[in-house]
């Protein structure tokens, strides 16, 4: 009489979903919303059928953040008894203020991986070493531990997993990178707030340790490394052998003398040697720009499947990160930036390197892209006249040093043997750290820029790696490409190499890379130095 109403339940009109860190309307049909305490959201009560027959579940909704399409991300809490869903709701939120996860996350080893891989490590590291680490996760990772979701993994799951690579005959070493690999990706997932992952199960497992292999133990005997394969010593050269391997293949007119003397006397890497061009030498001023360094760049698909074709290939052929500087050249050797930002330097050339690079360029046959060592004529590896491929590379200095009776050490050793005689003639190290391009942190707070004089004078110690019989050998009978200017050079090819075509297509190059027009022998040598200086 009053004017109230006899129902004992109230009318609630359902109000549309809204943002918010608490869900307050209806996410089903059928939802009543149901009072609850003041800052925990509401309860809603939903009605659903299974067999024909309605039943009751009290559910609560929040929102936990945004998902990476932009999308709210949301969890719901359902229970048959309201007090129930109250104690459930209550222990997430206590979870949520102590910042633990409130779901379980399913994410597998495999997918995490996957997306590691080409989210976050890509634009990490440069070409070559992203493939390798992708290869490793891929052939000894991802196939023993790929299918466990990430929080469920165990110290046992990576014991089992290093088992496996030895027992498959992979060496220490192997096992040891696929570990370094695995941890790196599990220390970036738990910086993930969304994986929810807490512990790093790979601290709990001792990491493999191979044999080490120091180029300070004198061992000259090659080390298993699996499947057979032996893998090199890194002993540095001393310098009677270095002089040895330069006077033999001067002597053996060795198209490549002077490569293996630009190795042992500047200390340059495998890939900055390889990828001077003519435009970086300067003769007048005895010094050579390492702005640029070759190297081979693992290649995309096209898009209907298959493989490039061609001797220039677009960019997109190249698998690198966004943003990843490269010159194609050839297929898929192209010039990328040296390792780091101390790579990219000045190195003065020693006098008597002097003398035979204004040899070997008054020799060399000429190239599309000025570059000052291409692949030799007596070899069926790769075409001749083409950018030299690392295990080109690596093959040809294995025969120079069986021609100097040497010990069979890695092409990487000529840089070693560079800094070990550095130090043995004093050389000062933030100088032989300038001469090296290597970047230390101790190092760099000693100095700023070490000038190139002060690199002269430290390179200066090794002028007696040349003798001077050495360069009149050179300077009478200059070594040259059995080819004309501008001539292609015929051969026989293994069928491995054999998709390589017979004409250079200049039109798809780049401006840089378009071949200068030489009408004879002399015309390209008054070229040459006119570049040069």
């Amino acid at each position: 009489m009053w004017g109230y109403s006899t129902s004992l339940t109230p009318t609630i009109t359902p109000k549309p979903v809204r943002r918010g860190r608490h869900l307050t309307g209806w996410e089903h049909q059928g939802a009543t919303q149901m009072p609850s305490h003041r800052g925990e959201g509401k309860i809603l009560k939903e009605t659903r059928k299974r067999n024909g027959k309605e039943y009751t579940l009290y559910a609560w909704y929040m929102e936990i953040g945004v998902k990476p399409d932009g999308t709210p991300d949301r969890i719901a809490i359902r229970r048959k008894n309201r007090n129930d869903l109250i104690k459930a709701r209550r222990e997430a939120l206590v979870k949520l203020e102590q910042g633990e996860p409130l779901r379980k996350d399913n994410t597998t080893v495999e997918s995490w991986l996957l997306y590691w891989l080409k989210e976050i490590q890509k634009p990490r590291l440069r070409p070559r070493a992203w493939h390798g680490v992708q290869s490793n996760l891929k052939c000894n990772v991802i196939p023993h531990v790929g299918r466990h979701k990430l929080q469920d993994l165990e110290p046992q799951h990576i014991r089992f997993m290093i088992k496996e690579i030895l027992k498959s005959g992979r060496s220490l070493r192997t096992a040891e990178i696929a570990y370094n690999n695995l941890n790196k990706a599990i220390k970036d997932a738990m910086k993930e707030p969304n994986l929810g992952l807490k512990t790093n199960v790979l601290l709990m497992v001792n990491r493999p340790k191979p044999k080490s292999n120091s180029q300070d133990t004198g061992a000259q005997k090659a080390l298993p490394t699996g499947h057979g394969r032996q893998q090199k010593p890194r002993k540095a050269l001393t310098s009677s052998t270095a002089r040895a391997v330069i006077s033999t293949s001067v002597e053996a007119r060795d198209p490549l003398a002077v490569r293996w003397a630009t190795a042992l006397l500047t200390g340059v890497r495998q890939g900055e040697c390889l990828g001077l061009t003519l435009d970086a030498l300067d003769l007048e001023e005895g010094k050579f720009d390492l702005s640029w360094a070759l190297q081979e760049i693992p290649l995309t698909r096209r898009s209907d499947g298959k493989r490039w074709t061609g001797d220039v290939y677009p960019l997109e052929a190249y698998d690198t990160a966004a943003g990843f500087e490269i010159r194609p050249l050839y297929k898929a050797m192209c010039l990328v930036r040296p390792k780091t930002n101390d790579s990219q330097r000045m190195t003065p050339i020693p006098e008597p390197l002097q003398v035979l690079l204004r040899a070997h360029v008054k020799a060399m046959a000429p190239n599309p892209w000025g570059l000052l060592f291409v692949a030799p004529a007596d070899q069926k590896l790769v075409k001749p006249g083409t950018p030299i491929r690392s295990k080109l590379d690596e093959l040809l200095w294995a025969e120079a040093l069986k021609r100097a009776s040497a010990p069979d050490v890695v092409l990487h050793a000529a840089r070693h043997t560079t800094a070990t005689l550095l130090l043995e003639a004093g050389v000062p190290e933030d100088v032989r750290m300038a001469i090296m391009g290597h970047s230390s942190a101790a190092v760099q707070r000693g100095y700023a820029h070490a000038d190139i004089g002060v690199k002269r004078a430290g390179l200066a110690a090794l002028d007696n790696l040349i003798d001077a019989e050495v360069i009149d050998i050179w300077e009478e009978d200059l070594p040259a490409l059995e080819a004309a200017p501008g001539e292609v050079i015929d051969a026989e090819f293994d069928e491995e190499f054999s998709e390589f075509d017979d004409n250079y297509d200049v039109e798809k190059a780049e401006p840089f890379m378009q071949p200068r027009t030489v009408s004879s022998p002399d015309a390209w040598r008054s070229l040459v130095f006119q570049t040069a200086s």
